[in-house]
């Protein structure tokens, strides 16, 4: 094809680009890019943002892998490589990600490649490489214009390590500096502050802003966060107005945790009708967000599956074999994790990435589905499983040896139960009761990350749905699978803390060392990231418990479709 046809197609695509007619650019770009002689960086280029215009990610990904093939500069293999780890995150395929922009790194890793740096150190952070985070995170804070999101990295590994005095110093480093650093740093110091429970610290920095910024709706949204803290319920109430939660855009998070606030405020003060309209109007936010969301269920997968063995795996004799703790969220496994942290060489991994980056190494390193394919694994493949979760349980530099008790707790492994015992086939399960009603309320009140498995929980009506099908699902491992359980009521626990410790110790072989009963000033010194942070700094009290009744006029359509699990878990004696 002669150049100046060439030229003319480049130009009738560029010309499509921006006149938005993406469809058109792509066809008249494959009259080059199909054969590789023709291929030009420019042209594979331009046929990638058309295919990212019309949302053809996989497509889009393709046209960047084949530039790799071309001869390229220095810089166009990194806008390459950046482009591939971009898309690679985008689709989950992190190792993808990390790979592709630690090429570009070893290209160019100066500042004018900072953005990938910065995009790879937050990659090494959630995938717990917090060496290789760190390192990065520290080298960027020597470039100005990187300096508070290096620091707010930092900020979130040692939240991610459980290290509360360094976030605290993290946080007032970064903060120290916040006349020279963007309005978004701030607010995201404070809400860090606030999350560790460093409130005061919080109250102080929300006042040096106001002084310097003006009174802004971020600000009063924090300062009614701060004064629910101090049990000021009637000022949350007075501050968090309809007008200040207006004032917030759409999609913003502070609308959606304004009204989850207000809600708490509201039942604090036992307005329970005003709590219940904020919680559904909460509710109302994520439903209109996610509509067109099409959600994977691997509970449903687990389903269709109806496994009734597991591959076998040889027998783990390699550093340790962890207790897993589970249930539904809201069932009370954040007090059982704390209690159990208490314990002298117990160490608990609180709602890690453990599973999750097993499901990952499923998919990306043995190229399998899952969980559909979870039967055909061989034992060595098996054994890469395990060797991942070993890995990323010594990434998180805990103080772990032979003779630790690894107690990793995450409710809803509760549908992952055949990965764990396929993993760990003689691994311990303590399972986190609650009353149905009250876990489905509790649930709908939160205002959680929404994820994959958080996706379920929008609404009232969907909590009480997930709740069945999960524990339908969970009916039918015990059935087949046999695992070793030790169940315990979270209202047993409230009632006799002590009679209630005895029985998981003793099920656990721990000598117990009398800590456990004050596991609230163990607690204090935690990072915790759960929405019951609160609840397990203080000492046990029995308002949570059946709570759902004051909320009975908006429950009692439930009651028919949960009975089977309130008179199974015993909760019938309980009037209804």
């Amino acid at each position: 094809m002669k150049k100046e046809k060439i030229d003319k197609i480049l130009a009738k695509a560029y010309s499509a680009i921006e006149a938005g007619k993406f469809s058109q650019a792509i066809t008249a770009l494959k009259k080059i890019n199909d054969t590789y002689s023709l291929r030009t960086f420019e042209s594979l280029s331009l046929e990638a943002k058309a295919l990212s215009k019309s949302n053809k990610t996989e497509r889009e990904l393709d046209a960047y892998y084949k530039l790799l093939q071309l001869k390229l500069t220095n810089e166009q293999q990194i806008k390459a490589l950046n482009n591939i780890g971009r898309i690679e995150k985008k689709l989950s395929r992190v190792e993808k990600a990390i790979a592709s922009l630690e090429k570009s790194i070893n290209l160019d890793d100066s500042i004018h490649n900072a953005g990938a740096q910065m995009r790879l150190c937050e990659l090494y952070r959630e995938k717990t490489y917090f060496s290789e985070s760190e390192l990065l995170a520290n080298k960027l804070k020597r470039w100005s214009e990187y300096y508070a999101h290096a620091q707010y990295q930092l900020m979130l590994i040692a939240k991610s390590k459980l290290d509360k005095k360094e976030v605290i110093s993290r946080v007032n480093d970064l903060a120290n500096h916040f006349r020279q650093i963007k309005e978004e740093y701030i607010d995201r110091a404070v809400e860090s502050l606030q999350a560790v429970g460093a409130e005061n610290e919080a109250y102080l920095l929300l006042k040096k802003a106001e002084a310097y910024l003006g009174t802004k709706p971020w600000i009063i949204y924090y300062l009614a966060n701060y004064y629910y803290q101090q049990k000021e319920y009637e000022t949350v109430v007075e501050l968090i107005t309809d007008e200040l939660i207006k004032s917030f855009p759409v999609g913003s998070s502070k609308k959606s945790m304004s009204y989850k606030l207000r809600a708490d405020a509201y039942d604090k003060l036992k307005s329970f009708d005003g709590a219940f309209q904020d919680y559904s109007a909460l509710s109302s936010i994520y439903e209109e967000k996610y509509k067109r969301i099409k959600n994977v269920d691997i509970a449903e997968s687990y389903r269709k599956l109806d496994l009734k063995t597991l591959p076998e795996s040889d027998k783990v004799l390699e550093r340790y074999c962890p207790v897993f703790m589970m249930g539904f969220p809201r069932s009370g496994t954040t007090l059982l994790d704390t209690i159990l942290d208490t314990q002298d060489n117990v160490v608990t991994l609180s709602e890690t990435a453990t599973l999750a980056s097993v499901r990952i190494a499923f998919e990306e390193k043995l190229n399998k589905t899952y969980p559909n394919d979870i039967q055909k694994l061989s034992r060595s493949e098996i054994n890469i499983l395990r060797g991942v979760y070993y890995d990323v349980v010594d990434s998180l530099q805990l103080n772990i040896n032979n003779e630790t008790l690894i107690i990793d707790k995450m409710p809803l492994n509760t549908i992952h139960l055949p990965l764990i015992l396929t993993l760990f086939p003689d691994s311990k399960i303590i399972f986190s009761l609650r009353h149905p009603l009250d876990v489905c309320l509790s649930n709908f009140q939160q205002d959680y990350i929404i994820n994959e498995e958080m996706f379920f929980l929008i609404s009232l009506e969907g909590c009480v749905k997930r709740y069945k099908k999960i524990f339908r699902l969970f009916d039918s491992y015990q059935k087949y699978l046999n695992p070793s359980i030790l169940f315990v009521r979270y209202e047993d626990l409230i009632t006799d803390l002590p009679l209630e410790t005895n029985k998981i110790f003793n099920y656990l072989n721990i000598k117990d060392n009398g800590k456990g009963i004050e596991f609230y000033k163990h607690a204090q010194n935690k990072i915790i990231n759960t929405p019951s942070q609160k609840q397990v700094t203080q000492k046990l009290y029995s308002s949570a418990t059946y709570k759902w009744k004051n909320y009975s006029k908006h429950m009692e359509e439930y009651i028919p479709v949960l009975q089977e699990y309130i008179s199974k878990f015993g909760y019938d004696a309980e009037p209804l």
